[in-house]
Parts: C-alpha cells; structure tokens; sequence
C-alpha cells in the first residue's frame, strides 16, 4: 500500500522519501482501494481472532473462576505451581521425582493414579499461608476422596471405550487399559 500511495502521490514526498510538510491532496488508486480494502478485512479477522482468544485466556479464566467461586460462598486460593510440583510429589512418603509430562499417572507407595486428577486432590491440600503441600492434611483427607477419584477414573475409561472422546493427555494407555480391566485402582 506504501508502494502505491508513493507511486500516485511523487509531489507529497522529499527526495530521501520522506513525507513533505504542510498540506497535501491525496489521490488513491482503484488497485489502493481494492488493497486497502483487503487489509481492513485481514485486520478485522485478526481483532476478531485476539478478541476469542482473549475471551480464553488463563486470566480471564482464573479471574472468571475467582469470581464464580467467592459468588458460591467457597475461596480461591492461588498459588505458585512451580514451587508446590504438586504433579512430581507423593503425598504418602513425601519424595518429589520430577515426571515428564508424557508420564500421565502418578505411581508410588501403593498408590496409582491419573496425574492430574492426583494434583488436583493435592492442591486441595496447599496451605494458603505457606503455599506448600501440607501432608499431614494430604493423608487425613486421602481415604475419603481416593474412591471418588478412582470413579472418575472409571467413568472417564468407560467414556472412552463407549465412543466417547477423552483427551489423549489422560493417558490410557496400553498400561493403564490393563489396570483398569483389572479392576484395582492400588498396586
């Protein structure tokens, strides 16, 4: 567009190209407006498309829960991940073994888990104060909420082998079919 608008207008610029002072007339090209015409759609496409995704963003996602949690009578704790490694700790015998993230269940002391459902109990259990895993809640809540997530579990893997999408990052695997055909959800 610079090319055309420089090419229709030589009086309005210096000879370094820069653009003279003062007042100027302007003439546009049909071939200017045409491009100009598919710039101004391309920029609307684009404000369309960093409008949607900031309707998804993770701020807006957390503030939108914050505020949806607080308007329920609960709390919403925030806390650094990074140094709770919720996804990498095992609430039993407190060892942290960093997994990668193609590692989709959490196994140690007995317990075997999907990872995120695992972190997602865990979190429940980070002292606000301190922002660390309190353990001791950690092991007084377990026995309660280890049948709910072994259900969710099940019901995800049911999901799955009924046609359902499941998210590939849940992980079931060869590995985990296995586990899940056997009923057991502990070592």
């Amino acid at each position: 567009m610079d090319r055309q608008r420089r090419a229709n207008n030589p009086q309005n610029y210096n000879a370094n190209g820069t653009v003279k002072k003062g007042k100027k007339t302007w003439k546009k090209s049909n071939r200017y407006k045409k491009t100009s015409s598919k710039a101004a759609q391309v920029d609307r496409k684009l404000a369309a498309h960093r409008k949607s995704v900031q309707v998804r963003s993770p701020s807006m996602f957390m503030s939108s829960l914050k505020r949806k949690a607080e308007n329920a009578g609960g709390r919403f704790n925030d806390f650094p991940t990074q140094r709770t490694k919720l996804s990498q700790v095992c609430h039993i015998c407190g060892n942290t073994v960093k997994k990668p993230l193609s590692q989709r269940w959490h196994t140690c002391c007995g317990i075997k888990m999907q990872r995120d459902l695992y972190s997602a109990f865990l979190s429940k259990c980070v002292d606000v104060n301190t922002n660390s895993l309190d353990i001791a809640r950690a092991k007084q809540l377990w026995p309660g909420l280890e049948p709910v997530l072994s259900a969710a579990v099940s019901r995800a893997y049911q999901s799955a082998n009924g046609g359902k999408t499941v998210p590939a990052s849940f992980g079931f695997g060869q590995r985990q079919r296995g586990y899940m055909n056997s009923g057991i959800s502990r070592l």
